[in-house]
């Protein structure tokens, strides 16, 4: 669980309190010289891990959702965050880095938020994420169906690349509403082997491999 110092100064812990439990907000206390430096990161472990190296809470977050708060010294609110069910291999963090809402997505352990993956829950309770969810088949001959996702709207581009780096198609390349997508691609002019297709939306950028067979 990093915690992100988004001002231009120091920022002392010390004495601080976290829970998963709003109605025993001192669970848990920061040890002297908890400091996260100016545009930084500080790690905690929410695994209960007492006597382990390192900044490991007494208590453990729960993958079906609950809740977290940091308290200052005084017990006084300074943040809280609640959240829903988990997904395996993603985490939840601010998007844009240290300022926008939660949304889950890659884990990006004290490093930048932005240019991750994202998932989030539009009005109508769809679960949308970007990235791509695969292409079938896969190995193929000579066509396949890449499909996708967005969660928001905006220019889409989705290239297709060989071992070297160098575009051999490029399938998509326009403004496109947020949603589910397939695409498909003729492999026909090609020689065996393996490529690879990147898709991306404004900082967002994912790429997988497809193997061709003749």
């Amino acid at each position: 669980m990093p915690l992100y110092n988004n001002t231009d100064a120091n920022i002392d812990l010390s004495g601080m309190y976290l829970t998963d439990n709003f109605s025993s907000p001192t669970k848990w206390q920061f040890p002297t010289n908890s400091i996260i430096a100016a545009k930084n990161y500080l790690m905690v472990w929410a695994d209960d891990g007492a006597g382990t190296i390192g900044l490991h809470a007494n208590f453990k977050l729960s993958a079906d959702g609950e809740q977290i708060r940091l308290s200052n010294i005084d017990a006084s609110i300074l943040d809280t965050v609640s959240f829903g069910v988990q997904l395996a291999n993603l985490s939840m963090a601010r998007k844009p880095n240290g300022t926008g809402q939660f949304l889950q997505g890659t884990p990006t352990p004290n490093s930048n938020n932005d240019g991750t993956s994202i998932i989030e829950i539009d009005g109508n309770g769809e679960t949308l994420y970007f990235g791509i969810k695969q292409n079938y088949p896969n190995p193929f001959n000579p066509i396949t169906n890449i499909e996708f996702t967005i969660p928001s709207s905006g220019l889409v581009k989705l290239t297709v690349f060989d071992v070297l780096g160098r575009e051999i198609k490029n399938l998509i390349n326009t403004y496109k509403e947020k949603g589910s997508y397939s695409v498909k691609f003729d492999a026909s002019n090609l020689s065996s082997g393996i490529y690879f297709y990147q898709l991306s939306l404004n900082k967002l950028v994912q790429t997988k491999s497809m193997i061709v067979t003749k």
